[in-house]
């Protein structure tokens, strides 16, 4: 349906008032036309050539819907579209200027779960030189207001063959609640409010290929923004400002280069439902049917004591087989060319919620900040990280270091640390995988990894202070480890326990994991309580030396320096333990100690003899250990220790002793 008057004072123009285009069936009008007017117009037909002084169109409005298919009512009217295609020249159009003012676009989608309504009003726009012929280049300037409340200016060239554009943009408070829709179609997340601002140039270019060649350098912001978990119906991520400055983005090949990011007054919830789920991955968008295959699916119990059941048995078949290798893969493509200078972030906060163990543990980690340097997807770069916070505003936690995530050797090395953690709030982890709850206690500990050439090497000085278990918890996640026992070796008469739990492996492992080594190293260190207690008390004291046992050398009562070492470790490992009673047994070796014995016993005899002469000669009688012996006399003072012996030696046939060749 059309509603118009058409009419013109000027020869070479045309003026169409209140014009008004309605789809069939419909009650408001599609598109309206208050005033639009034609000046000095020329057609010429064997140049195939519209030209316009000037087009100019106040007060328009457009009322278009996208369909639940995807396309726009407005098409219709266009009847469906020919495949042909047509041989004959195109029409040019030319117009000194194009001139819109106070129009308005309304669009109403309904392809998504919930009808979105993009209202963009009080447009204007200005077009000087505008043509469609080949390399001409248009200037234009476009201002509008979206939503009522965000604000869009375009300014600069524009030309329509080739595809080239050089756009000033200057976008402010934008309001992203609209596009909430959209965003649940890709995630099970909501958003409650946010805008985002945007100010740079944007060139625009037509690629041989076809493609859209695109650049642009610039600012963007994200202010004031905050979303919601549906899954748990809860806040999940919110922020004052996220900005992003000094972007260069390229397409066709695609680069990112970013100076600066900078994100402040942040919050995030993460939360591990009741079957062992977090919320960061489920809330990944997916059909009801991928959704409901998802939940009916096993899941895997996430409690410690099937990662130590693994370690053991992975323990007991490495037992006489050779080192676990597996084929490479062939290196992938080398990630674009990303790079970002500087992140930022201040005042963080990122609350945890476990309501998999019973009770529920809760746990924030507040007043987050940091900076990481120098990101980028190059080999050739390092990033450094200085990253710090509080757990619940007490027990500081600090990250610095350098990485490169993307190199293919996966360079890392990390120090974090932890200070005078409450161990209190982690009893219900203790209860169900140790069997006993956590009276008291605090944990520090500094952790350092290092990844080089695919290889980790990593440290864990951990230090646990007045560290006390409550009452047993039957739980049958619980280990059977002798877990109190080892609590007593390891805790020192100040009730401390200081361990260093070094670890490494290689990235090539197919089963490699950094979560699996510490758990393993954890498993043995507890098994030695039963296995080899003077094992784990050397660990402690710092050396690897197996303290169970003293030796002495065969047929001495004197320890050597090395057994002495050990024998004051261990007496400091009782000191320091006044709880734990040592019983002693002592053995001997009847064919090694003899055999020393009876040697020791000659050689006494054989220096009792020189004693005698020494005394006889009057001189300063030492003592029998202090006295040495020389090869030249030893042959005759072995004989007169023979001789004086007290035994059944051989005689001559007169009856004399007879002298023994040695």
């Amino acid at each position: 349906d059309i509603e118009d008057e058409v009419g013109s004072q000027d020869p070479d123009g045309l003026a169409l008032r209140d014009f008004a285009l309605a789809l069939k069936g419909a009650k408001e009008s599609a598109l309206k036309v208050p005033e639009l007017d034609v000046h000095a117009a020329v057609l010429d037909f064997d140049a195939q050539r519209v030209t316009l002084g000037e087009l100019s169109v106040k007060g328009a409005s457009v009322a278009a819907v996208r369909l639940k298919n995807g396309e726009l009512d407005l098409l219709s009217l266009l009847g469906p579209s020919s495949k042909s295609k047509s041989d004959a020249a195109p029409w040019t159009l030319v117009a000194d200027k194009l001139a819109l003012q106070a129009a308005s676009v309304r669009v109403e989608d309904r392809s998504v779960g919930r009808p979105v309504v993009l209202a963009v009003d009080d447009i204007g726009l200005e077009v000087d030189g505008f043509s469609t012929a080949k390399d001409v280049l248009s200037q234009l300037k476009f201002d509008s207001r979206i939503n009522k409340n965000g604000k869009v200016g375009v300014s600069g060239s524009l030309g329509l063959d080739p595809l080239k554009a050089d756009l000033k943009l200057d976008v402010r408070n934008v309001d992203l609640l609209p596009i909430q829709p959209y965003a649940l179609e890709q995630a099970k997340i909501a958003i409650s409010r946010g805008n985002v601002s945007t100010q740079g140039q944007l060139k625009l270019g037509s690629a041989r290929d076809g493609g859209v060649l695109a650049d642009f350098r610039g600012d963007v912001t994200v202010g004031d923004f905050a979303s919601i978990d549906t899954l748990n119906a809860t806040d999940f991520v919110r922020w004052r400002t996220l900005r992003v400055g000094g972007i260069n983005a390229r397409l066709e090949p695609f680069s990112l280069a970013v100076q600066r990011v900078m994100l402040d007054d942040f919050y995030t919830r993460l939360i591990l439902d009741e079957q062992g789920r977090l919320n960061l991955r489920e809330i990944q968008g997916g059909t009801p049917v991928e959704d409901k295959a998802a939940a009916d699916a096993p899941l895997a119990e996430p409690g410690l004591d099937n990662r130590l059941a693994g370690e053991r048995d992975e323990e007991q078949r490495g037992q006489g087989e050779g080192q676990r290798t597996a084929e490479l893969a062939p290196p992938s493509a080398p990630p674009p060319p990303i790079r970002v200078d500087r992140i930022e972030i201040k005042r963080g906060n990122v609350a945890f919620s476990d309501r998999f163990v019973r009770p529920n543990y809760n746990v924030n980690l507040t007043d987050m900040a940091g900076t990481l340097i120098g990101l980028s997807t190059s080999p050739d770069t390092i990033a450094k990280l200085d990253l710090s916070g509080r757990v619940d505003k007490a027990a500081p936690v600090k990250v610095s270091g350098e990485l490169n995530p993307f190199r293919q050797d996966a360079h890392l090395d990390i120090l974090a640390s932890v200070k005078d953690f409450e161990l209190t709030g982690l009893s219900s982890y203790a209860g169900k995988y140790v069997g006993y709850g956590v009276a008291r206690g605090k944990l520090s500990a500094e952790l350092h990894y290092t990844i080089e050439d695919r290889k980790l090497t990593a440290t864990n000085q951990i230090f646990l202070d007045q560290l006390d278990f409550g009452d047993k918890v039957d739980s049958p996640d619980a280990v059977d480890l002798p877990v109190q026992l080892a609590v007593s070796l390891l805790k020192n008469s100040r009730g401390e326990i200081d361990l260093r739990l070094p670890i490494s492996g290689t990235l090539d492992d197919p089963e490699f994991s950094v979560s699996g080594l510490v758990v393993k190293m954890l498993f043995n260190l507890i098994g030695k309580a039963i296995t080899s207690p003077f094992a784990l008390l050397g660990s402690v004291l710092g050396g690897e030396e197996e303290l169970s046992q003293l030796e002495f050398a065969p047929g001495s009562a004197k320890l050597g320096d090395k057994q002495l070492a050990k024998l004051a470790s261990l007496a400091k490992a009782l000191v320091e333990r006044p709880a734990l009673k040592l019983d002693i047994a002592a053995s001997a070796d009847p064919a090694l100690d003899t055999e020393v014995l009876r040697k020791s016993a000659l050689q006494r005899r054989v220096k009792a003899e020189k004693l005698k002469a020494l005394v006889a000669k009057g001189e300063a009688a030492p003592s029998l250990d202090d006295i040495e012996l020389s090869e030249a006399e030893y042959p005759e003072l072995l004989k007169k220790a023979y001789r004086a012996g007290d035994f059944e030696k051989p005689t001559n046939f007169i009856g004399m002793v007879k002298d023994v060749p040695l």
